[in-house]
């Protein structure tokens, strides 16, 4: 049986529905044929039992956007369906595309198999027992450009998404999370977009931070060997691209530097800044750009999606050569290729200065929301109270609150407030001992004083009942 609801009334305009997370490319569109049901007399029938989601990936083939656009969507539309945990639901790769350099998250993101549409027979009709088409897009933050220059989508809900699917993920895959580690790595591309001194980089890491650093590619491991590094790592840096995304892995108060070539202005294209400042990740972004030409070498020579310019008029490369990034129009201006493709030597006193002002900040924070999350003791009510008025002058003396001497507290003050019986008014004074002398005009007036304890910033209650200074007073003690 077929069920239709919510069915626009034209659903070729321009489609049904969209097949990916990504909203509104025509790539992307669903559709059906409908048939009467006496054609099914016409076919061989395979049946196909459980919950499916059917989907296409966006481009099976970079990381970011197999998280982004792909394994984050497929995660948010099983929970939202209750179906994640469901030993019965299985993937349904709706594309054409071959399986792709990461096709073992796709296998391995269910326990059950990944069925290719591609790959089942033509010579049957294939029918589902349940299916569910698309992704939900909740968890999607950026935008790529095509109908506006690319940017962050205003998502108030991805962080705590982002922070259910790593934990998903880190248990799905066997991997650890970091231990107590101080460990630092950096994301190198060994083709293109290249660090041509990432050497003095590891250096520079380690020298600055104490943490042992190391370079990580996709070159010499798999990419679930460099999410299991990441989860070791305190500090990650790369330039920018796909890689980055793999930031969601991080540790709470870890630290992202996102290196960006000359002539890319950081604010360009901010797919893993916008995922950094989501302010349940805890982690802290900074994004290093190339401000000298002579350490930018850029590649004319190379193919044009890599940013190669020679196939173009010469009068056309050599605007190229000379212009900076604007906003622009996915996916093939030339001007953003050829920069971002650009292999770079890292200014080290620059990046230096960077990293040792955001390890600062990290700290700072750390300390601060140590302190504000550790619940604090408050001081409790000052004890033997004594006031008494003489020859014009009235001295009030107490002892600290009983357990101060419990309590690890740097600063101890006293908020004294006086209010002369006769009077509505009242004085408050702020004390770092505990006596307080007051002139008065005459010793036969009678004053009412409450007092409490400042620790460390946290107020203490005052007593009950005031304490009552006149020259009747019995408290003789005072000195």
């Amino acid at each position: 049986m077929s069920l239709k609801t919510g069915v626009p009334v034209d659903r070729f305009s321009p489609a049904l529905t969209d097949f990916s997370s990504v909203s509104d490319h025509n790539t992307q569109y669903f559709n059906y044929v409908e048939l009467p049901d006496f054609s099914v007399k016409e076919f061989n029938i395979t049946f196909n039992h459980g919950h499916g989601l059917i989907f296409k990936r966006f481009n099976p083939d970079n990381i970011m956007h197999v998280f982004h656009d792909d394994l984050l969507p497929i995660f948010v539309t099983l929970k939202e369906l209750s179906l994640l945990s469901n030993p019965s639901t299985f993937i349904i790769v709706a594309d054409s595309k071959p399986p792709g350099l990461f096709s073992e998250l796709y296998e391995n993101f269910l326990n059950s198999k990944l069925l290719f549409i591609h790959s089942l027979s033509k010579d049957q009709l294939h029918c589902f027992e349940n299916t569910y088409v698309g992704l939900n897009k909740a968890s999607v933050w950026y935008q790529y450009g095509f109908r506006e220059p690319q940017g962050p989508l205003q998502k108030s809900l991805v962080g705590p998404i982002i922070i259910s699917f790593r934990n998903y993920f880190i248990k799905q895959f066997s991997l650890i999370s970091r231990q107590k580690e101080n460990y630092a790595s950096i994301l190198v591309r060994k083709h293109n977009r290249k660090i041509l001194n990432a050497d003095k980089i590891v250096e520079a890491i380690s020298g600055t931070s104490g943490y042992e650093t190391h370079t990580l590619s996709l070159d010499g491991s798999s990419v679930l060997d460099v999410i299991q590094e990441i989860l070791r790592s305190r500090v990650i840096v790369a330039m920018h691209g796909s890689l980055l995304v793999l930031s969601l892995f991080l540790e709470p108060y870890s630290v992202v530097v996102e290196l960006f070539p000359f002539g890319v202005h950081p604010d360009i294209s901010t797919p893993y800044k916008t995922l950094c400042k989501f302010s349940e990740l805890k982690l802290f972004y900074r994004a290093w750009q190339n401000s000298f030409k002579f350490n930018s070498f850029p590649h004319p020579e190379y193919p044009p999606e890599w940013g190669g310019i020679l196939h173009l008029p010469t009068e056309e490369q050599k605007e190229i050569e000379s212009s900076v990034v604007k906003p622009f129009l996915c996916c093939d201006n030339p001007v953003w290729l050829y920069r971002i493709y650009q292999d770079t030597v890292v200014d080290i006193h620059s990046f230096v200065t960077l990293l040792q002002n955001v390890l600062e900040e990290k700290d700072n924070y750390f300390i601060s929301e140590k302190y504000r999350n550790t619940y604090r003791l408050y001081p409790g009510e000052i004890s033997s109270g004594c006031c008494y008025v003489s020859d014009e002058t009235l001295t009030l003396k107490w002892e600290q609150p009983w357990n101060l001497r419990f309590l690890d507290i740097v600063q101890i003050e006293y908020e004294v407030w006086l209010q002369n019986v006769e009077r509505d008014d009242v004085q408050a004074f702020l004390m770092k001992t505990n006596k307080f002398v007051f002139p008065v005009k005459s010793a036969k007036e009678t004053y009412y004083a409450w007092i409490r304890c400042y620790a460390d910033g946290l107020i203490g209650p005052f007593l009950s009942n005031p304490i009552i200074c006149s020259n009747e007073s019995n408290c003789s003690s005072i000195s």
